[in-house]
């Protein structure tokens, strides 16, 4: 099977600084992490998979500093954070290029780890978070997800209601396929 990121983080307590990630549509995201605690990364450029530039599912206190981020042609969305991440700050975040779907950042998006039920996204910040290459404002998608505080920058929120995010997951969770039971762990809680 090949690989679906092209970049993962797989260290805790740990700052990734100087990352030159290119875009590749033959990897699904480019930057992956799953269940990462106390993780800063910055001064880094990440560009676009099939998917997403950056894909991050369960975690806490994650960081994203000083990066530029480009879509690639096929990416649908430059980031996706997902499965109850706690604690969630962007600080300087440069967009370039156009996601597929109409929005650029999904929070709180159906992971397979929904099927028990989670917390939501919490804890967010959003500094500073822009289009380099048009004036146009960030798009934010906000499901499974408290909204976000906004500092500066270009950006909308888009937020679902929590009623219509419940029909969904519950629609998932009963018909959908490839689900993975995890227990929540104290700190996810």
């Amino acid at each position: 099977m090949a690989d679906t990121h092209k970049y993962v983080i797989t260290e805790d307590n740990k700052t990734y600084s100087g990352l030159h990630l290119t875009s590749d549509p033959s990897y699904s995201e480019i930057l992956k992490g799953s269940k990462r605690r106390n993780v800063v990364v910055e001064d880094s450029f990440i560009g676009g998979g099939n998917e997403d530039c950056v894909d991050m599912v369960r975690g806490e206190n994650i960081k994203f500093q000083n990066l530029t981020v480009e879509a690639h042609e096929k990416t649908r969305v430059f980031f996706t954070l997902k499965g109850g991440i706690k604690g969630l700050t962007f600080n300087d975040v440069v967009l370039y290029g156009k996601s597929k779907w109409c929005w650029d950042i999904s929070l709180g998006d159906w992971t397979n780890y929904d099927v028990d039920k989670r917390p939501k996204v919490r804890d967010i910040v959003l500094e500073n978070v822009r289009f380099g290459d048009s004036n146009k404002r960030v798009k934010v998608l906000c499901l499974w997800s408290e909204k976000p505080t906004v500092i500066g920058g270009r950006v909308d929120i888009w937020k679902v209601p929590t009623f219509m995010v419940k029909i969904l997951f519950w629609y998932k969770r009963k018909f959908g396929k490839g689900h993975v039971s995890v227990p929540l762990e104290d700190w996810e809680k």
